[in-house]
């Protein structure tokens, strides 16, 4: 983490950091660590995550894994929104 915000809006390098709740969490990391992320946002009851990966340039096994734990762990208690590196603005959505 380089900076304590993103376009104005607070950022941390740990949900544990997160003081209180938080509505929305915007993650760029890579696949592998997908699962901890997961399992960190059900043990803070963080349950919408948007996840920006540049998954055109990412070789097929990674991808083939990264679904796998995104299905697996996408439903009623965590919604995951998956978009590519140009996918989302944030900014223009007031996020």
């Amino acid at each position: 983490l380089r900076h304590s915000s993103v376009a104005g809006i607070p950022s941390y390098s740990s949900l544990s950091k997160i003081p209180g709740q938080a509505d929305l969490v915007v993650a760029v990391i890579p696949p592998d660590h997908y699962d901890s992320l997961f399992k960190a946002c059900r043990k803070k009851d963080l349950r919408h995550i948007i996840l920006i990966q540049d998954w055109e340039n990412l070789p097929p096994e990674s991808c083939k894994n990264a679904r796998s734990i995104i299905q697996k762990h996408h439903g009623d208690e965590l919604n995951i929104t998956v978009c590519n590196s140009a996918g989302i603005q944030l900014p223009s959505l007031n996020l």
